[in-house]
């Protein structure tokens, strides 16, 4: 999903219908956007410079005014995108290598053998100062 401007709409429709669900008629019109997308719009009020929301969907590019709901979610995919270059760079600084998505092994941590020490009890007594 992104935030593109109209270039052109077709002012004839390409395929006309009826709603089975609700018996209205739509039109599909052709749209193309600023950055050079091809897609479809139900909305043929659309004119060129109008802001527009373009996703994939399958084979088809559906072209729609933005909602509230999509420009947040164009802006968190953009925050999203911006936080995983970061961790890239982090990783890359860190490691010195580039990120290959491969897991790597780790080396173990060898905990140290610690030996218990029999003490009696007078010399537990002398150590902590009793």
């Amino acid at each position: 999903m992104e935030i593109d401007y109209v270039q052109g709409i077709d002012a004839t429709p390409f395929k006309t219908g009826t709603s089975a669900k609700t018996g209205k008629e739509w039109a599909l019109y052709s749209v193309t956007t600023k950055s050079g997308k091809k897609g479809s719009t139900f909305d043929g009020d659309l004119v060129t410079g109008d802001e527009v929301v373009v996703e994939r969907n399958g084979e088809y590019i559906n072209i729609s005014r933005p909602s509230k709901q999509s420009k947040q979610a164009v802006e968190q995919e953009g925050k999203l995108k911006k936080l995983w270059e970061l961790n890239l760079a982090i990783y890359e600084a860190v490691t010195g290598e580039k990120y290959s998505g491969v897991k790597k092994e780790t080396t173990p941590t060898v905990e140290p053998v610690v030996e218990p020490v029999e003490v009696s009890d007078e010399e537990l007594n002398e150590e902590l100062g009793f």
